[in-house]
């Protein structure tokens, strides 16, 4: 487990790697375009924001 700023939680290796291949979307993934859609859809939930504002949030920290 590490520390992924953007989930503000602890993640594992590869809930890391899908989030951030999840970003690379212009519109939040969906089961037919990412099959990992689900993760990124679990980490909106957990952090009440949209995907527009969690892509702000991932390019601000660039």
């Amino acid at each position: 487990m590490i520390w992924h700023d953007l989930a503000n939680a602890y993640v594992c290796l590869g809930c890391r790697h899908e989030i951030d291949c999840g970003l690379d979307f212009d519109q939040q993934p969906t089961i037919d375009n990412y099959n990992c859609y689900d993760t990124i859809e679990r980490l909106l939930e957990f952090l009440g924001i949209s995907y527009a504002e969690l892509q702000r949030r991932n390019n601000s920290k660039e």
